[in-house]
């Protein structure tokens, strides 16, 4: 029997034109982030962490704003997206504003 590993996905971002990224597990040669699979969570936590009633609007966050976090995984055109969770815990810790 073999010991208990954590799995690891290492992902390798490709940038588009438009300046999205996709995965690209293929290519060997780029270089890629290891990220832990239980730290990845789908459009549906990504809302409940920004507090956003419908994760439709991950999406509009996404267009939004310029330095949203990049999903570490999408495919099928967009439709499937996960992201790490640090990433959107940061930003989401970097926009707050005081209000007065």
């Amino acid at each position: 029997m073999l010991a208990h590993r954590r799995d690891h996905l290492i992902v390798y971002m490709n940038r588009l034109s438009a300046g999205r990224s996709t995965v690209n597990t293929y290519r060997l040669d780029a270089m890629g982030r290891l990220v832990d699979l239980d730290d990845l969570i789908d459009v549906g936590a990504v809302a409940e962490i920004l507090g956003l009633a419908h994760k439709n609007s991950v999406t509009t966050y996404m267009r939004r704003y310029d330095d949203f976090p990049e999903p570490a995984l999408e495919f099928a055109d967009g439709k499937c997206r996960a992201w790490v969770r640090s990433d959107i815990e940061d930003w989401k810790s970097g926009r707050k504003v005081s209000r007065s």
